[in-house]
C-alpha cells in the first residue's frame, strides 16, 4: 500500500527507512536500494552517525531498529559520482576467505572516510572478499593511499590493483 510507495518514492531521493528486523545486509540487497547484499559497507558508511556505534562482529546481518532514516546513494547521485571518479586503480587492502574477517577492517576503513567497497574473487576455485577502497586516477595516486591505509590499520599485505570496467561500474558510484 502506501508504505511500498513511499519506500520506492524515498529510494528515488535517497532516503530508506527500516522495517524491523532489516539488516545492512537485507537492505543493500532489496532492487529499490542496491541489488547486492555485499554493498552493505556503503550503507555503513554513509550513516555512521546511526551505525557507528554498531557492534562490529556480524555487522552485515546485525538487526537494525525499525523507523530509522538512512541516507542512501540516489541513481542520479551515483551516475555524478561515476562520472566524478573515472580512474580505474584501487587499493585492494584486505583479502579474506572467511567473510566475517572484513568486518571490522570495513568498519576502520568507513569512519576514518575511505570509500571502502567489498567484492569477491575466485582464485584458484576458493571465494575471496576483497576489502578494497577506490577509485583512483592512476597507480602514484592509488600507492600514496595503500601506504597511509597499511600505516592506519597496521598491516602489509595490501596492494595496488587496477579494476576491470565491470568493477568500476559496480562500484564507482558510491
Amino acid at each position: 500500500g502506501s508504505m511500498a510507495l513511499f519506500h520506492r518514492i524515498s529510494t528515488q531521493t535517497g532516503v530508506y527507512e527500516v522495517r524491523d528486523g532489516e539488516t545492512l545486509a537485507s537492505i543493500a540487497a532489496r532492487k529499490d536500494v542496491y541489488g547486492d547484499p555485499l554493498k552493505w559497507p556503503v550503507l555503513y558508511r554513509m550513516n555512521l552517525e546511526a551505525l557507528g556505534r554498531l557492534a562490529v562482529e556480524n555487522l552485515p546481518q546485525r538487526r537494525l531498529p525499525g523507523g530509522e532514516r538512512l541516507r542512501i546513494v540516489s541513481p542520479p547521485e551515483r551516475e555524478k559520482n561515476l562520472q566524478r571518479r573515472p580512474g580505474l586503480w584501487v587499493v585492494n587492502v584486505l583479502s579474506a576467505t572467511r567473510q566475517e574477517h572484513v568486518f571490522s577492517t570495513v568498519a576502520r576503513l568507513a569512519k576514518s572516510n575511505y570509500p571502502v567497497y567489498v567484492t569477491t574473487a575466485n582464485v584458484k576455485g576458493r571465494e575471496w572478499n576483497r576489502v578494497r577502497v577506490g577509485f583512483f586516477r592512476d597507480r602514484a595516486e592509488a600507492e600514496a593511499e595503500c601506504r597511509r591505509i597499511k600505516n592506519l590499520l597496521g598491516i602489509d599485505n595490501s596492494w595496488v590493483d587496477k579494476a576491470n570496467g565491470m568493477e568500476h561500474r559496480e562500484f564507482a558510484g558510491f
